[in-house]
């Protein structure tokens, strides 16, 4: 069996299935406790992603001005394979409409100046 990549980054500049091994570099959907996905300079203006079915992570991270939003059907399950799943704004204000399941601790960071709007429920 492959290893995961630890590391995948959108790469659409449009909206659409986070589940598509195409619109992520490289081309493999995350779908693993040991990937974070980066939603990153890919969009040049807001942009959804969406889950219609379940979106394991280690870490999720947004780093892009234009706004992201993770919604859909699915759950995103973040757990760590080992410390703590992560969910990190670098900079831009973002949201998560998609339910959302803790398989070990969160860290959250957002710095002064972004937001993350959780519009959603845990599990």
């Amino acid at each position: 069996m492959q290893s995961p990549h630890t590391q995948v980054e959108w790469a659409n500049d449009t909206s659409g299935n986070a589940a598509s091994d195409s619109s992520w570099s490289p081309a493999v959907a995350p779908n693993s406790n040991e990937t974070t996905a980066v939603l990153g300079s890919a969009i040049t203006t807001s942009g959804t992603l969406f889950a219609d079915t379940d979106l394991p992570l280690k870490g999720l991270e947004f780093d892009n001005t234009n706004s992201y939003v993770v919604a859909g059907q699915g759950v995103l399950i973040l757990e760590a394979d080992f410390g703590n799943a992560r969910i990190d704004v670098l900079k831009g204000s973002h949201e998560l409409q998609i339910e959302v399941s803790l398989g070990s601790d969160l860290d959250v960071t957002v710095p002064l100046g972004s937001t993350l709007t959780i519009n959603i429920s845990w599990t």
